[in-house]
């Protein structure tokens, strides 16, 4: 048997990607990608049922999609970071102080520390029965900057 001539195989022909494929890649894309949910939605009403199971299974993949694309290109601040951007306005106050302690896990006598005062003085703020000196509030304004930077540091090491 001759093998120098092999079968033509079928071949997919290569087309344009659409919406779709499992990513979404640019803008484009990504507004194509939002017309399909939105035709869909509207065929819904509230009523999965309306779809087909191919038409579901379409709608997920493109819903998974356009979380993955606005992850990268429009990425959420997290948790801490929205916490950290609410610690440093400087406008302190106990409940604040201690939102801000437990958050970060430090105890009273790091924080102490870092501030340069005695525990005690911090459970005092936390209580209410001291009042935060300008010093004082300054200094956790530099504590919640360091911890802020140091955040996004180790993030974009991570990243």
């Amino acid at each position: 048997m001759d093998t120098s001539k092999t079968l033509p195989t079928k071949t997919k022909p290569q087309s344009r990607r659409s919406t779709s494929s499992k990513q979404v890649l640019n803008e484009r894309e990504y507004k194509a990608a939002f017309a399909h949910i939105n035709t869909y939605l509207e065929r819904m009403k509230g009523n999965e049922s309306k779809l087909t199971p191919e038409e579901h299974a379409h709608f997920r993949q493109l819903a998974l999609a356009i979380q993955e694309y606005e992850q990268i290109h429009f990425p959420l601040p997290t948790r801490q970071e929205v916490l950290i951007r609410d610690f440093t306005v400087g406008e302190w106050n106990a409940g604040k102080l201690r939102a801000f302690r437990k958050e970060f896990n430090l105890k009273q006598a790091n924080l102490a520390q870092f501030l340069g005062v005695n525990q005690s003085r911090i459970a005092e703020m936390e209580r209410g029965d001291r009042a935060f000196s300008t010093t004082t509030r300054i200094a956790l304004d530099r504590v919640a900057e360091y911890i802020r930077t140091s955040l996004q540091k180790q993030n974009s090491n991570g990243s």
